[in-house]
Formats: C-alpha cells, sequence, structure tokens
C-alpha cells in the first residue's frame, strides 16, 4: 500500500464555498484525492487532475515540478502523463507559454478551461459514490 501523500493545495484552509455543489465539487475532489493517496495502484492522471482540481479551487498554481509531490514516478515518466493529459485537452500550460516547446518543471499547468464544468460534475457525483467514482472516471476520461 502507498503511503499517504500530503496534498499540497489542501495546506491552507478550505476556500469559502458558496453553495452546495461548490461543497460538493471540492469535498468530492478532496476524497478521491485522499482515495487515491491510499490504494495500491492508483489512476496517475486521476491523481493528477484531483490535486490541479484543488489547487484551482484554492487559487494555488502548481508547476511541473510540484507533481512530483503527488506522481512518485520518475520524472520522464511524469512528463509523458502531463504531455498525454495536455494531448486529451484535460491540462493546459498556464501563463501562454508557447505550445511546442517542450515542457520543463518551471512551466505552470491547469485544468483547461473547457473541462472545469465536466470535471466539477465529476467530483461533485463522487461525494455521493465514494469509490465507484473511479469506475466513472476511468469510463469517461479514462
Amino acid at each position: 500500500m502507498n503511503a499517504p501523500v500530503q496534498i499540497q493545495s489542501r495546506a491552507s484552509a478550505p476556500p469559502p464555498l458558496i453553495g452546495d455543489f461548490a461543497r460538493d465539487t471540492y469535498l468530492g475532489a478532496c476524497a478521491v484525492a485522499d482515495l487515491l493517496a491510499v490504494i495500491e495502484r492508483p489512476d496517475r492522471a486521476l491523481q493528477l487532475v484531483a490535486e490541479l482540481y484543488l489547487r484551482m479551487m484554492h487559487d494555488t498554481p502548481c508547476a511541473v515540478a510540484d507533481a512530483r509531490q503527488v506522481l512518485p514516478m520518475e520524472a520522464e515518466e511524469r512528463l509523458i502523463l502531463i504531455a498525454r493529459l495536455m494531448r486529451q485537452g484535460l491540462v493546459r500550460r498556464a501563463g501562454g507559454v508557447a505550445p511546442d516547446l517542450p515542457l520543463q518543471d518551471h512551466h505552470r499547468i491547469e485544468i483547461a478551461p473547457a473541462w472545469k464544468a465536466e470535471l466539477s460534475g465529476f467530483f461533485a457525483r463522487a461525494t455521493l459514490r465514494g469509490p465507484a467514482a473511479l469506475e466513472d472516471w476511468a469510463r469517461c476520461f479514462g
């Protein structure tokens, strides 16, 4: 079993949450991140997406180097995963970095705007579905 990972995005107080949906999305993202931190073979893409989503809610930027905190894998594998999520459109570079530049540790990454609403719904449902949300992820995003 993996050792629990400290989720950097939750090192500060929870963001102000207005409404049930906002609360459910935040709690769902926290629950998914917590579950992935302790299961034996977590979905690494979902681990990164959950972290980026939580950082978005905390208004905390994430650099490629920060992904080390939640993705205990070789640097090259981590870059390949991030690049794959970028090709899928789930993740993008923040700050207007030219897309043809190779990914570097200092480049900031974030959830792509087109996927924010879809992921909000996914994390809100995760509050109700619990561990079954991992199956939803595999079916819809995996």
